[in-house]
This record gives C-alpha cells, sequence and structure tokens, in this order.
C-alpha cells in the first residue's frame, strides 16, 4: 500500500484533472454562444470578401465592442448592439461578463486576452466605467490626447 503522502498526492493529481475537464467543458460552451457565433461569422464575411488570407479574433473583437457597449448610450449603443447581432444590452454584458470569468482560469495555462481601450481626455469618464471594464472584462482604460498631441497618443498606443 502506498505511503500517505504518495496517497495524497495522487489525490491532489485526480483533483487537478477533474478541474481541468471541467474547465474544458466550460470554455466549450463558450464556443457555442450563439450570440458569439453569429458575429464572428458576420465578421468573417466582412474582412474576407476580398479573398484574401486574412487572421482576426472574433472574440477579441467582440470583447472590444462588449467594452465599449459599456460606457455607451443612444445611437452608439444602438449601433453596437447591431453590429453584434443583439438586441438586449443587459443579456450581452451578464453574457460577456460570463464569459471571461469562465475563461480566467483557462489563461494560466493556455491562452491571454489583452484588452485595453484608448479614450480622448475630452470625455468625460465614470470611474465606475473603468471599474466595468476592469471587472468583468479583464481590460484597461487609458487616456490620450488624440487632438492636442497625437504623436505621443500614437506612442503610447
Amino acid at each position: 500500500m502506498p505511503s500517505l503522502r504518495v496517497q495524497k498526492k495522487r489525490r491532489a493529481q485526480r483533483f487537478e484533472r477533474m478541474a481541468t475537464r471541467l474547465q474544458r467543458r466550460r470554455a466549450r460552451r463558450v464556443g457555442k454562444s450563439p450570440v458569439l457565433q453569429h458575429f464572428s461569422l458576420q465578421l468573417y464575411r466582412a474582412l474576407s470578401r476580398d479573398r484574401v488570407n486574412v487572421f482576426f479574433s472574433p472574440f477579441g473583437t467582440a470583447v472590444a465592442l462588449v467594452s465599449a457597449l459599456a460606457g455607451s448610450r443612444g445611437d452608439t449603443a444602438d449601433q453596437i448592439l447591431t453590429a453584434l447581432g443583439v438586441s438586449d444590452e443587459e443579456e450581452i454584458l451578464r453574457e460577456f461578463a460570463t464569459v471571461g470569468r469562465t475563461l480566467e482560469p483557462l489563461s494560466a495555462q493556455h491562452v491571454g486576452l489583452a484588452n485595453k481601450m484608448y479614450l480622448s481626455t475630452s470625455l468625460e469618464l465614470a470611474d465606475s466605467f473603468k471599474e466595468a471594464i476592469h471587472r468583468e472584462f479583464g481590460g484597461q482604460v487609458g487616456i490620450v490626447n488624440f487632438q492636442g498631441d497625437p504623436e505621443l497618443a500614437v506612442k503610447e498606443i
């Protein structure tokens, strides 16, 4: 019979394998999101019209749009919802927040997604928006002076 130490190690390994399987199952569900699938196909069609090889991240693009949606109102919010192919803002924000939390444990093992948006110094930005971008999407908000110093803005970005 194996020692207590060996038994504990084996139990820990079994637990880790089970956790990894659960994470993979959750990640597969993310890929089955109807919203993300529809958006991905629409984006691919738009980008591949010229029949050239194209490499893009529909998930990264969707996260950027949903992040912008979190701080948008009126016509801008309506246009983002149309681009995403949805009509319910709260539903899409909840879905992508869930996706982010689902993928978070996997990021250390498999993939990383950097997400930062740059906004003009001329915009008034609520602190709650910056906090929501960080909390819900793992992103950051940078403030740059696009009009006053575009060269510095380019360097920053």
